[in-house]
């Protein structure tokens, strides 16, 4: 949080050694994140967003939080002020806030604020008009539903049962009461409920290869277009909270220590049969099966590794516009959603002015 002389950072606690910048903990978790896999992270963060497609209808449209991250200059500015206590208020600017340190939420270090004079309440990135990330595509610590489900409860209670305004780091605002609580009861049993359903499944013995197919939202939650996964999905989040937990294994000995791809791709096509039939029944599956087209399609990427002549490139073809596939329908319906949402803000705004 920046003011004309004050740079805010959240700090859990006070006694936690200087990191090597002699700034405190906030500067070490926002440079170490990109420093330490700074360049797979960089690779995957360009597929994940589609940083370098062309701004289309079928291109690039935008990253489920909104539009594209600015392009200009970018740095790091080192705080002079550390939120060290669980709830610390001081004045930035003049203006009171109230401030909630939420540690290993959206991100290792992360605070709601509260302005008290304007019963403006400020939820960061803890709560957004869509289901955020608990485990990222581009790579980054799986985070913590639980704490983050509980943290968005003390929110509601210390702040937002007098808040008439409610904003974030994404998306618009909430204008009254009624309806930031509403918000904010529907967020805190979003995370609650991926937390705890997935980990009973898991208890059963639903491994993270199956969780995706099983773990279902309750209806309550999928009606609430704020809940849905358009920034991320429940399948890919929920997959997020048994590694969170258990690991990547699922507990079967075969998988433990896998073959490379270009190491199995021989196999898979020895034991199916030639390439060409595999590239055929890829292609048949993904047209009557679209929810399972990425199987056959990854196999097909095998047989192009292995069972075709050199350059031909047909099984790469077959998967080269399953992002679309899969993004889309989920892209077409949310559509709806933020149109719907933006006009009812809007609305209530021009409604309390």
């Amino acid at each position: 949080m920046i003011g004309d002389s004050v740079i805010v950072f959240s700090q859990v606690r006070p006694q936690e050694p200087k990191d090597w910048f002699g700034y405190g903990r906030p500067v070490e978790f926002t440079v170490s994140e990109n420093v330490y896999a700074g360049n797979a992270m960089n690779r995957r963060l360009f597929y994940q967003y589609g940083l370098l497609l062309p701004a289309s209808p079928h291109g690039y449209v935008g990253q489920g939080l909104g539009q594209a991250v600015s392009a200009g200059a970018t740095g790091l500015f080192a705080p002079t002020r550390s939120v060290e206590k669980d709830i610390d208020e001081f004045e930035v600017d003049g203006v009171r806030m109230i401030f909630q340190n939420t540690p290993n939420t959206e991100a290792p270090r992360e605070m709601n604020t509260y302005i008290p004079d304007m019963k403006a309440l400020w939820m960061a990135e803890n709560v957004i008009a869509s289901l955020h990330n608990i485990y990222t595509m581009r790579g980054a610590q799986v985070r913590d539903p639980l704490r983050w489900s509980k943290y968005i409860g003390k929110a509601l209670y210390r702040f937002g049962v007098e808040a008439d305004v409610m904003f974030a780091s994404h998306h618009w605002p909430r204008w009254g009461n009624d309806r930031i609580q509403e918000v904010l009861r529907a967020q805190r049993d979003l995370y609650a409920h991926m937390n705890n359903q997935v980990l009973h499944l898991a208890n059963q013995g639903v491994t993270i290869n199956e969780i995706h197919n099983i773990y279902q939202m309750p209806k309550s939650l999928q009606e609430k277009w704020y809940c849905r996964g358009y920034h991320g999905s429940p399948e890919h989040k929920s997959r997020g909270v048994v590694q969170r937990y258990l690991g990547f294994w699922d507990g079967n000995p075969t998988t433990l220590i896998p073959l490379s791809p270009s190491a199995s791709a021989p196999l898979y096509v020895e034991m199916m049969g030639v390439g060409e039939r595999i590239i055929d029944r890829a292609g048949a599956q993904r047209s009557s099966q679209p929810r399972f087209g990425p199987r056959g399609d990854g196999y097909a990427r095998r047989a192009s590794w292995s069972g075709l002549p050199d350059g031909d490139h047909r099984g790469r073809c077959v998967i080269r516009d399953r992002p679309l596939q899969v993004g889309g329908v989920r892209r077409a319906r949310g559509a709806h959603y933020w149109h719907q949402e933006a006009d009812l803000s809007l609305a209530v705004a021009g409604a309390t002015t």
